[in-house]
């Protein structure tokens, strides 16, 4: 196991598994949807890392989206307002059924 992994067992809570016993796979590097541990092994994803990585991993589109953004506002609070949190906020309240004054909440 590497260091980081028994860092992350050690110090990180989840809340999927028991505390008790969890042993993290050290993973190396991420590509389409394969996983790469630190000991040479290949793991096809087949959850798509828990449903928020379903175009793959380091997908080039999705890579440069996010670089893109980062180059002018990687995160505020909501105190604050980024556009790209608007317009997504204002199409979903378009795109789900009810009143067009609904709000969504992003956790």
């Amino acid at each position: 196991m590497t260091e980081f992994a028994q860092w992350q067992g050690q110090h990180m809570m989840q809340c999927w598994s028991p505390q008790a016993g969890y042993d993290p796979i050290p993973v190396s590097r991420t590509e389409g949807c394969w996983i790469h541990t630190t000991d040479g092994k290949k793991i096809f994803d087949l959850r798509s890392a828990h449903e928020c990585i379903n175009l793959g991993f380091n997908h080039p589109k999705v890579i440069a989206a996010l670089k893109s953004q980062m180059d002018q506002v990687i995160y505020v609070t909501d105190d604050f307002a980024a556009e790209p949190t608007g317009k997504l906020a204002r199409r979903l309240a378009e795109l789900t059924p009810g009143s067009p004054n609904k709000r969504v909440y992003f956790a």
